[in-house]
């Protein structure tokens, strides 16, 4: 360092050192014998202030979000710094930005706004250079119409969108959500991005929704459109219970056996038909009668709608069993003994029908053809009849068929003379 006239007391010093603490002493010489005195002064030459930039990698954001700016670490001073940030909204006048005085800025945008920063480190002070933010209007007008009502299965019309302003005002991602547990959660429809949307048809009550983002506004800063709702009315539904299908003759089916189930929100009337032909209406069953055997009747439900949409008809078929009455022929009716006879069931076969045979000589059969039985003559020399009867048992009942076996003796040999001595 160098005096410009050290011999001055206001003299001008040059070529200090950057970072560098100087000693200066200033000493005046009086006349003899006073002695000299002096004054020492500490002066500190700081480093310059560098390396004070700051930067973002969005210049663009939504009214709303986040902006976050990195400030570089400044260099020089005495290493100890000291943060003011400043914003502007025309680039000439700035101000102080409350409460922000950290390396970096991160706060919410809503306005087109430009930031720089303010670093002291001792006496030395430092500007960085300026970023401006360009704030994108929020999304608005978002809104969808449609609410609607139909029956199940029909196609809804088609749900029209408004157009949305905002963002970039001009270019509007489109996506649709639907929900069908009344708003608790909700589901992308895939492959749909246009401003309106036509569902499919449904079968249950659905919400939809539009989600519109542009631009830098996405996220959180999406725009939500209102619920719309399509209700789905379900169609009548007819259906009835049955005890018994199939029954004896006279096979009387009342309501204790066909029981219709009751959809009161659905169905406005019941009516009830037998073989096509009208019996009675109401829910509860009217009654049908089969008077024959081996005979079907066809009971229908019809239901009409109480909501508009489609009526709903039930079919089924009640029957009555065939009536068994047994019948069956013998190879033989008489005959000298002992006289095998074989006897065929010629009773019409029948599904659970069971047979017993009883042939009046001490044996029984189960079998529907027993095949050959022995009957043996009087041994008195005497005809004899046997009474053979077929019984058959089924749910509805039993029934006999009997017939009769005669049995002759073998002849017997005898005579008599009229003398046995002459």
């Amino acid at each position: 360092a160098t005096f410009t006239d050290a011999s001055k007391f206001n003299t001008a010093v040059n070529g200090l050192v950057s970072g560098a603490t100087y000693i200066f002493r200033w000493t005046i010489a009086g006349l003899s014998p006073c002695p000299a005195t002096n004054d020492d002064v500490v002066v500190t030459n700081y480093q310059p202030l560098l390396n004070n930039t700051i930067s973002t990698p969005t210049l663009t954001l939504c009214n709303g979000q986040i902006v976050t700016i990195t400030g570089a670490s400044p260099t020089g001073g005495n290493n100890l710094y000291t943060y003011v940030w400043q914003s502007s909204t025309d680039g000439i006048t700035w101000q102080n930005i409350n409460g922000q005085t950290n390396k970096d800025l991160s706060l919410a945008i809503t306005t087109n706004t430009s930031y720089r920063r303010l670093v002291t480190s001792a006496t030395c002070s430092s500007t960085s250079n300026s970023i401006s933010i360009n704030a994108l209007p929020p999304i608005a007008t978002n809104t969808i119409a449609g609410n609607q009502t139909i029956c199940t299965t029909n196609t809804p019309a088609a749900l029209t969108g408004s157009q949305p302003t905002g963002g970039d005002n001009s270019n509007y991602n489109y996506s649709w959500e639907q929900s069908i547990n009344n708003g608790t959660t909700w589901t992308s429809i895939v492959g749909i991005s246009s401003i309106g949307y036509t569902p499919p048809a449904l079968t249950q009550t659905t919400l939809y929704r539009r989600i519109v983002t542009s631009a830098a506004c996405t996220g959180s800063q999406q725009s939500v459109s209102n619920v719309v709702t399509i209700r789905v009315n379900p169609n009548a539904k007819a259906e009835f219970t049955y005890t018994n299908d199939v029954g004896c003759v006279p096979f009387v089916i009342n309501g204790t056996n066909i029981k219709a189930v009751p959809y009161p929100t659905q169905n406005a009337t019941y009516t009830w038909y037998a073989n096509g032909v009208l019996i009675g209406s109401g829910i509860n069953f009217p009654g049908y009668t089969i008077n024959a055997s081996n005979q079907s009747v066809q009971i229908k439900l019809v239901t009409k709608s109480s909501l508009g949409c489609v009526d709903d008809e039930m079919v089924h078929t009640f029957s009555t069993r065939q009536d068994v009455n047994p019948t069956f022929t013998s190879s033989a009716t008489a005959g000298c003994g002992p006289l095998a006879v074989t006897f065929t069931n010629t009773t019409p076969a029948t599904p659970g029908v069971t047979y017993k045979w009883d042939f009046g000589n001490g044996v029984t059969s189960n079998l529907a053809n027993p095949g050959s039985i022995i009957f043996q003559a009087d041994p008195l020399g005497e005809d004899k009849e046997y009474i053979v009867t077929l019984e058959s048992t089924s749910p509805c009942g039993t029934s006999t068929a009997t017939t009769k076996v005669t049995v002759r003796p073998q002849p017997i040999s005898a005579f008599s003379p009229d003398k046995t001595l002459g």
